[in-house]
């Protein structure tokens, strides 16, 4: 099962988050939160000050900062953690094919709330309708207390798919998913 991390949990809630400091992990560390989860679940880990350390939002902000982790002061750079093994493969707004990536144990982080927070899409309830329009995703959402999202939420934000290198064994893998 994925770890589940707050950015607002006091380990990491007041580092600021990428270069600019304008912003904090806690207000603004969703994306970065919702990588963390998804690191932390295939136990890859960070070199940060020499060390080695395992993927938390607080570390990942930190390895970010110092591996062209953000675009614009705090904006994620999505080729980023190429260099973990996670492979960035492309957006997508097709609940049909978030599903089928997630079978095919890549990892997906969904744009919702109106475009303005991630999440980590951890499986999905397959819909009857055209397009699976009344699916259900699950997830590991990093600053409200829910596990899921509908589709018509998730298909407003372009969800990102990462393919992690075959090298790399995660803990979680299809799971939730129901049919």
């Amino acid at each position: 099962m994925y770890p589940l991390f707050k950015q607002c949990d006091p380990a990491w809630g007041d580092n600021p988050l990428g270069v600019s400091g304008d912003r904090t992990v806690c207000q603004s560390g969703c994306l970065v939160s919702s990588v963390a989860m998804a690191l932390n679940d295939c136990s890859i880990m960070l070199p940060v000050n020499e060390e080695e350390l395992a993927a938390n939002p607080g570390t990942l902000n930190s390895w970010l900062k110092v591996n062209n982790g953000f675009e614009d002061g705090f904006g994620f750079n999505w080729t980023s953690i190429d260099t973990l093994g996670f492979v960035w493969e492309k957006f997508s707004q097709n609940a049909t094919e978030l599903q089928e990536a997630h079978d095919m144990d890549k990892k997906i982080f969904l744009h919702v709330r109106n475009l303005d927070h991630y999440v980590l899409m951890t499986g999905y309830s397959k819909g009857s309708l055209p397009n699976n329009l009344d699916s259900v995703f699950f997830v590991n959402d990093p600053n409200h207390d829910v596990n899921y999202y509908t589709a018509t939420e998730v298909i407003k934000g372009e969800a990102s798919i990462y393919t992690v290198n075959e090298t790399i064994t995660c803990h979680t893998n299809t799971t939730r998913t129901l049919y």
